[in-house]
C-alpha cells in the first residue's frame, strides 16, 4: 500500500524537493526511514541534502495527521508572507498529493488546496463513475 507514496516521494527528494506530509502518508515515510535527519544522506538531492544536513532536519517533514493539512497551507502562507516566491499562495512552487487516497476526506482537502490556490493531485479515480453493470430491464 506504501510503495507508489514512498516511491513518488525518494523521487521528489531525488529532484531537491522539501516534501511536507501528514496523515498515512507520513506514516509510511516514518516506516521507510524518511523521517530521519540521516535520510538526506541517502535520498535527498544535493541542494536539498545540503540544507538538511546545516538545520539538522529530514527532507520529509511530519506536519501531523490527514486533517492537519492546514498546516501545510500554514507553511506555505509564510513562504509567500517571507517573500521571494510570489505574492499569493498559488505563486509559490507548491502542489498537494494524494497518490493512494481512501476516503472521501482526500477529495475534500483537495478541495481546500485547490480554493487556496494550490495545484492537487490525486493518484485514482474519484468514486462516482457508476458501475459497469447496465440497469436491469
Amino acid at each position: 500500500m506504501d510503495d507508489f507514496t514512498t516511491t513518488l516521494t525518494r523521487e521528489l527528494l531525488r529532484h531537491n524537493v522539501l516534501v511536507l506530509k501528514t496523515g498515512c502518508a507520513a506514516i509510511a515515510s516514518g516506516k521507510a526511514g524518511l523521517l530521519r535527519p540521516e535520510a538526506a544522506f541517502a535520498d535527498a538531492g544535493p541542494g536539498l541534502r545540503e540544507v538538511c544536513e546545516a538545520v539538522g532536519m529530514p527532507p520529509v517533514l511530519h506536519m501531523g495527521s490527514c486533517v492537519d493539512n492546514s498546516r501545510i497551507l500554514e507553511a506555505a502562507t509564510e513562504v509567500v508572507a517571507e517573500g521571494g516566491l510570489g505574492e499569493d499562495l498559488s505563486d509559490v512552487p507548491a502542489v498537494g498529493v494524494a497518490p493512494e487516497w481512501m476516503s472521501e476526506k482526500a477529495v475534500a482537502i483537495g478541495s481546500y488546496f485547490v480554493a487556496s490556490g494550490i495545484d492537487v493531485v490525486l493518484g485514482h479515480p474519484f468514486h462516482i463513475e457508476g458501475s459497469d453493470l447496465s440497469p436491469a430491464s
